[in-house]
């Protein structure tokens, strides 16, 4: 299975300019085997679980939800309408007790801790170096980048696009393998800032924010996430993080969560924008998912705090928790729509059209 995974995602990441699809053999274990060939660390289930409402969408949604559900690439889909859950299924194997691998959505998970931390008190001011509490980044040229330039993957660090934010085709196999460790990643490809660099996609930005929250929160990622964010997400099951071989959590990648768990998420994020309580986290969200930088990537024009913002088609208020191979949560604020989507191809235009059909 190990062997199995890992080829996989070699394939998957050297391939990714030539948009080939997938190896889709049971689509459902490729989240198994990720999960299963890593070691982790379990996040506890809310003290406080969210319950879900449930509402019948109208017949022209369902069909289409139905139809892109049987789509070749496409694994699970959850649909959220003003708050209450309208669709819910699961295909190729997959039901709603198994945990389905984040890949690069983990990103928009680490800025909400980060808003957290800044929230509390914990982190002074965005414009801090994030050598002012990550002392493992001292005297390395990403410590001296701000926490915003590290939210908005402004850091200078170039990374080559085809890897998808990794500084190599084996990092993030070397990682879940527990091969290296992000610190040893980040002094090995980062040893050089390309201040010219505005916008560049990068792994390693995100790994720099997980030493920023365990050094002002005093605490690991994961205990971090599980007492602001997924507490207050109402997380009904247990949820965990992949670890490199140092037993830290792999932030910008492999977090593990049900699809409903997923759910309350998203529905958590919306929630906390619209919060006249909680203003700290609500004006912090306002600038993660509206435009921070320009991105001009195949599918969105610009970037927020670890969020993608404004695509190519379809709404242009709408923000977006990507990852590789097809994992997106879509965000449409004026309708109050949430699209969670789980796949496994390059090809996510299907879910694009999708999106956009919907809304």
């Amino acid at each position: 299975m190990k062997k199995f995974i890992i080829s996989l995602l070699a394939l998957e990441i050297i391939c990714a300019n030539a948009q080939q699809r997938a190896p889709l053999r049971e689509p459902q274990s490729v989240y198994k085997n990720l999960e299963e060939a890593s070691s982790q660390i379990t996040v506890k289930p809310s003290t406080n679980p969210k319950t879900i409402v449930s509402k019948e969408p109208d017949n022209k949604i369902a069909l289409q939800a139905a139809n892109h559900i049987s789509e070749p690439e496409i694994v699970a889909l959850l649909l959220v309408e003003d708050g209450k859950l309208i669709f819910e299924g699961y295909s190729k194997g997959s039901t709603s007790k198994d945990k389905f691998a984040s890949l690069s959505m983990a990103k928009s998970i680490v800025s909400l801790a980060v808003g957290e931390a800044l929230c509390s008190g914990k982190i002074k001011n965005l414009d801090d170096r994030a050598d002012t509490y990550a002392k493992e980044l001292e005297n390395l040229p990403i410590g001296k980048t701000s926490i915003r330039n590290l939210l908005r993957m402004n850091s200078g660090i170039k990374t080559n696009t085809m890897f998808h934010g990794q500084p190599s085709a084996s990092a993030g196999t070397d990682l879940l393998l527990r091969k290296t460790n992000q610190l040893d990643v980040i002094k090995r490809y980062a040893s050089e800032v390309n201040a010219s660099i505005k916008f560049n996609y990068s792994n390693m930005d995100t790994d720099a924010l997980n030493y920023v929250i365990r050094g002002s929160t005093g605490s690991p990622l994961s205990e971090w996430v599980r007492a602001t964010v997924t507490e207050k997400a109402g997380f009904e099951s247990s949820s965990s993080w992949a670890m490199d071989n140092l037993g830290v959590e792999i932030s910008s990648s492999f977090f593990f969560a049900t699809a409903l768990d997923w759910a309350r998420l998203a529905m958590h994020i919306e929630k906390l924008l619209i919060n006249d309580q909680d203003t700290c986290m609500r004006d912090y969200l306002k600038s993660a998912t509206t435009k921070q930088i320009d991105a001009s990537t195949s599918e969105f024009n610009d970037y927020g705090y670890q969020f993608f913002i404004n695509p190519k088609s379809g709404p242009s208020s709408s923000y977006w928790m990507v990852g590789f191979g097809g994992q997106r949560i879509a965000f449409n604020p004026e309708k109050r729509r949430i699209m969670i989507n789980f796949a496994w191809s390059h090809d996510t235009s299907k879910t694009q059209k999708f999106f956009n059909s919907w809304n």
